[in-house]
C-alpha cells in the first residue's frame, strides 16, 4: 500500500470521479496537490479518541430510566 507521501496520478482520480479538467490544468496544480495530500494524509493518525467531535449523548433518560 503506497504511503501519504506517494505521488498521486491526479489525471486519473480526476477522470474517475467525472472531472473533466484539461490536462496542462492539472499538470499546473498537481504540485500543490500532492503537497495538500501529504499535509492532509498524515493527520488522522495524530487524533485521539479526545479528539472526536461527535456528540456523546446518553440513550437513557436523564432521569436514568
Amino acid at each position: 500500500m503506497p504511503d501519504a507521501t506517494t505521488p498521486k496520478d491526479w489525471k486519473k482520480i480526476a477522470q474517475a470521479s467525472g472531472y473533466d479538467i484539461p490536462e496542462a490544468q492539472l499538470e499546473a496544480i498537481s504540485p500543490a496537490l500532492n503537497t495538500l495530500h501529504n499535509a492532509f494524509a498524515k493527520l488522522p493518525a495524530m487524533l485521539t479518541a479526545e479528539d472526536d467531535p461527535a456528540p456523546l449523548f446518553s440513550p437513557f433518560a436523564e432521569d436514568g430510566r
